[in-house]
C-alpha cells in the first residue's frame, strides 16, 4: 500500500512560509507529478515526505498513519536524487545493495533482490562496475534501482532527469513510465518541465509561490486551466493572451480592439462574459484568415520544427508576439509578410479580470 494524505502542510524557513497549508492526496499505485517553477516549493514538500526536512505545521499520513514523525528510515520511502548519489568506490551491485546491508539483510537476499531489480532496468550486465565506468543514464538507472532493492511503500524522484542530454531523457522518462507500470507503486515526480509532467504523470499538482494551484489529469490541466497561470504554464510555446470586450447586447466581440467574427453564435452564454475579459488561444487553436478578416499582424519570426512550423506575429497594437501553429508545409511564408489571425473560438480559453477561468 501506499496512500499518501498531505493536511495543512506548511513549511517555515526563520519567518519565512514557504509552503502555505498544502491539502493533498496521493492514491495508490499513483504516479502523480509535482511540477512549477523553481522556488515554488515541490522539492521542499518532497523532502519533507522523505523526513529530509522538518514539517512546521500539519499532518502527513502515510495509508493513514501518521509520517512526519518517524525518521527517515522507516517511512518507506526510497528517493531517487538529481545527482544520483552514488558512491564511487562501490560496485554497481554494491551501491543498490547498500541500504540493506545496513539494514542487516542476509547476502543471499540481498543477492537476489539486487539481481531482480537490475533486469527491470537491464543492468545485469553492468553489476561488476563502478559508476565512473557508466554513462549518465545508467547512473541514473542504477540510482533508481536501489530505491527498487528497499521495495517502498512510496517512490521518491527529485527532478532525476535534469543532468541528462535531451535524448537520454526522453528515454528515462519512457523506463520511468515503464517501471512504474510494471511495479504498480505509488510515486511522486518532482520536476520543473511541463513536457515531463504531461508525458509522465497520470495527475499533476502545478506549484506556484508555495501554493497548489490545480491538480487533476494532465489533459484537464491543459483544456481546463482554472486560471492564466496554469494555462501559461501548461503548453509549449505558450498559450496566447490577448484582450478582449464582449457586447452582451449586440452579440459584438472585440480583441485588442478589433471588431472580431466571433462564429459563437446566439446559444453562448453571451451574459455570462465580462464586459472586459481574456481571451487565451493556445498556438495550434488558429487559423489564417483573408485579408481584412481577423486579427491583422506582420510575421517577425518563423521557427521550423519538422512536422510543423511556428510563427511568431507581431499583432498590430500589441506590445507581445502571438504564437502560431501551422502543419501545412505547402505554404510559403515570408519575413514581414502580412497576415490576418482567427482564433477558434470553440477551443479558446476565457478569463476575467482577476485572472480565473470563465465557466462558460
Amino acid at each position: 500500500m501506499g496512500q499518501l494524505s498531505l493536511k495543512g502542510v506548511v513549511k517555515r524557513f526563520n519567518n519565512q512560509t514557504v509552503l502555505h497549508g498544502l491539502d493533498l492526496d496521493i492514491h495508490e499505485g499513483e504516479f502523480l507529478v509535482f511540477v512549477g517553477p523553481s522556488g515554488c516549493g515541490k522539492s521542499t514538500l518532497l523532502r519533507i515526505i522523505a523526513g529530509l526536512e522538518d514539517l512546521s505545521a500539519g499532518e502527513i499520513l502515510l495509508n493513514g498513519q501518521p509520517l512526519h514523525d518517524q525518521p527517515p528510515a522507516e517511512r518507506g520511502t526510497a528517493m531517487v536524487f538529481q545527482n544520483y548519489a552514488l558512491y564511487p568506490h562501490m560496485t554497481v551491485a554494491d551501491n543498490m545493495g547498500f541500504a540493506l546491508r545496513m539494514a542487516g539483510v542476509p547476502k543471499a537476499k540481498i543477492r537476489a533482490q539486487v539481481l531482480q531489480a537490475a533486469k527491470s532496468l537491464q543492468l545485469e550486465n553492468l553489476l561488476e562496475r563502478f559508476p565512473k565506468e557508466l554513462s549518465g543514464g545508467q547512473r541514473q538507472r542504477v540510482a533508481i534501482g536501489r530505491a527498487i532493492v528497499r521495495n517502498p511503500q512510496l517512490f521518491l524522484f527529485d527532478e532525476p532527469l535534469s543532468n541528462l542530454d535531451a535524448a537520454l531523457r526522453v528515454q528515462m522518462r519512457i523506463e520511468i513510465t515503464r517501471l512504474h507500470q510494471s511495479l504498480k507503486s505509488t510515486m511522486i515526480y518532482v520536476t520543473h518541465d511541463q513536457v515531463e509532467a504531461m508525458t509522465m504523470g497520470q495527475r499533476i499538482a502545478l506549484f506556484n509561490g508555495g501554493k497548489i494551484e490545480q491538480v487533476g489529469e494532465p489533459l484537464t490541466l491543459y483544456n481546463e486551466p482554472q486560471n492564466e497561470f496554469v494555462a501559461a504554464f501548461m503548453g509549449t510555446p505558450r498559450i496566447n493572451f490577448l484582450p478582449a470586450q464582449v457586447d452582451a447586447a449586440s452579440r459584438a466581440l472585440y480583441i485588442q480592439g478589433q471588431p472580431i467574427p466571433s462564429m459563437l453564435g446566439e446559444d453562448w452564454p453571451w451574459s455570462k462574459a465580462a464586459a472586459a475579459v481574456k481571451i487565451g488561444v493556445r498556438p495550434e487553436h488558429w487559423t489564417l484568415g483573408k485579408p481584412g478578416q481577423g486579427l491583422p499582424g506582420k510575421l517577425a519570426m518563423l521557427e521550423h520544427m519538422g512536422d510543423a512550423r511556428y510563427l511568431h506575429i507581431q499583432l498590430s497594437g500589441a506590445s507581445e508576439l502571438t504564437c502560431m501553429k501551422w502543419s501545412d508545409s505547402s505554404r510559403h511564408f515570408d519575413q514581414g509578410e502580412s497576415l490576418w489571425l482567427l482564433p477558434d473560438f470553440q477551443r479558446a480559453i476565457w478569463f476575467d479580470a482577476s485572472q480565473n477561468r470563465l465557466p462558460l
